[in-house]
C-alpha cells in the first residue's frame, strides 16, 4: 500500500511525499469482531508501526461476497530520531470473498498521534486475507 508520516505543518506549497508500505496483521476470529495483531513499516520514512485492535466486518447491501468493515485500534509509532509515539488508529476497509477462506480488500488507516508535534499518519493499501 501506500503510507505517510507528516510532521509539523509546512507552508502551503510544502509537497507531502507518499511512500511503500508494508505490513502483517495476526487476527483472532470470534462471531462479531475480529482481534488482532499488527506490525508495518514505510522503509523510505524508516518508520514502524506496532499494534493492536479490533475489527468488525458486515455483508455490504445485500451482495452475498462483498463486504465492508471497520476497525479501532493503538499503534506505537517508531521512526528515526523521534521517540516512540503512540497513537488511536481507526479504519474502513471493503473486501471481495474469493472462496471459503479467502478475502482480497482494500484497506485505509488514519493515526490520531499523540505527540508534541502535529504528526498524522495515513495508510490505504491492498489486503490479502487467508481464514486458517
Amino acid at each position: 500500500g501506500s503510507g505517510v508520516v507528516k510532521s509539523k505543518p509546512g507552508p502551503s506549497w510544502t509537497k507531502e511525499l507518499t511512500d511503500l508500505y508494508y505490513g502483517l496483521k495476526i487476527g483472532y476470529k470470534l462471531d462479531f469482531f475480529d482481534f488482532f495483531a499488527g506490525y508495518s513499516r514505510i522503509d523510505q520514512q524508516n518508520t514502524d508501526f506496532l499494534g493492536l485492535g479490533i475489527t468488525r466486518e458486515i455483508p455490504f447491501g445485500g451482495i452475498p461476497d462483498v463486504t465492508i468493515g471497520f476497525s479501532l485500534g493503538s499503534e506505537i509509532i517508531k521512526r528515526d530520531n523521534v521517540d516512540t509515539e503512540f497513537s488511536i488508529v481507526s479504519g474502513f476497509n471493503a473486501g471481495i470473498i474469493l472462496g471459503d477462506r479467502l478475502k482480497l480488500g482494500l484497506d485505509y488507516r488514519r493515526s490520531i498521534v499523540f505527540s508534541d508535534y502535529n504528526v498524522t499518519a495515513n495508510r490505504f493499501g491492498l489486503s490479502f486475507k487467508a481464514d486458517l
